[in-house]
């Protein structure tokens, strides 16, 4: 798993989960590009956690929690291969993976 503070990022260039899910295109639909991701954007109350299986890209935008029991903080950008998140206080986290 790797972990970039927001401190190190560069400028520029769920039960009672609520989420939004944005699903890339697909090769039957000829109006947008056929890909196996998904994007999904958790907003998880304090003690809330949600899970993915395989690799994933996620940022947490708001409150902190533990990922595989790692702490982390708005801003902080986390890829890695199974998450296991809890929400130490309201967060919300958007995470990037494959629909397969």
């Amino acid at each position: 798993m790797e972990i970039l503070h927001r401190d190190d990022l560069p400028l520029g260039g769920f039960a009672g989960l609520r989420e939004h899910r944005l699903v890339m295109g697909s090769t039957d639909d000829d109006e947008t590009f056929a890909s196996d991701t998904l994007i999904e954007v958790g907003l998880l109350d304090a003690g809330q956690s949600a899970s993915i299986s395989g690799p994933y890209l996620a940022y947490l935008t708001r409150g902190s929690g533990l990922v595989n029991g790692t702490p982390v903080i708005d801003g902080d950008l986390i890829r890695g291969e199974d998450l296991a998140f809890v929400a130490t206080e309201d967060a919300q986290l958007i995470v990037v993976h494959a629909t397969q």
